[in-house]
């Protein structure tokens, strides 16, 4: 927990807390906004209706969550990986994105009214190049284990990254921002 003032006059609050148990006294609050949270969510229905407790009536709710993986730009990269028998973890928490449809009917269900989504196409980091991207976004685990193999075949590892830096360029290419955990 920590305060920071402000110039302004405005104090900031950061609390680290748990979603799925807010520790919030009920109908506190005329806002609330989360962004990428429910990816390490392990109850996301019980963590929207956390976020419902807290509300005010008549108060505002927005979230931001991955997509349909199927649709992101990234799972090129989780193909080239494939060719080389390499399994990444990146694909993990895309539960809730699969269908926006039911998230609706689940915020219906627990009083939200007025819940629609909007899909984003498109995520900007900030980074210029996919050599940027690659060394300040890239999945660890899958450096480790190109690391792993390069102890082994050091061709085959240099063969690898390679071809994922040549996926990031090609993406690069396309005007698109590949997403890594």
């Amino acid at each position: 927990l920590s305060l920071i003032p402000s110039t302004q006059g405005v104090h900031v609050k950061f609390i680290e807390a748990n979603c799925e148990s807010l520790p919030f006294q009920n109908e506190q609050f005329d806002s609330y906004i989360s962004s990428l949270c429910f990816q390490i969510t392990n109850d996301y229905s019980k963590a929207l209706n956390e976020m419902y407790r807290i509300l005010k009536p008549g108060g505002h709710f927005a979230f931001a969550i991955w997509g349909r993986k199927e649709e992101m730009s990234c799972r090129m990269i989780e193909f080239t990986c494939e060719r080389y028998g390499i399994d990444i973890d990146v694909f993990n928490y895309f539960k809730m994105g699969e269908h926006p449809e039911k998230i609706i009917t689940l915020l219906k269900q627990i009083g939200f009214t007025n819940a629609h989504y909007e899909y984003f196409t498109q995520f900007r980091n900030e980074v210029e190049t996919a050599e940027d991207f690659y060394n300040t976004f890239y999945s660890k685990s899958l450096k480790n284990k190109v690391n792993d193999i390069a102890k082994v075949n050091p061709q085959k590892a240099t063969e690898i990254e390679q071809a994922i830096k040549d996926d990031l360029n090609t993406f690069f290419n396309q005007g698109k921002i590949p997403l890594m955990s």
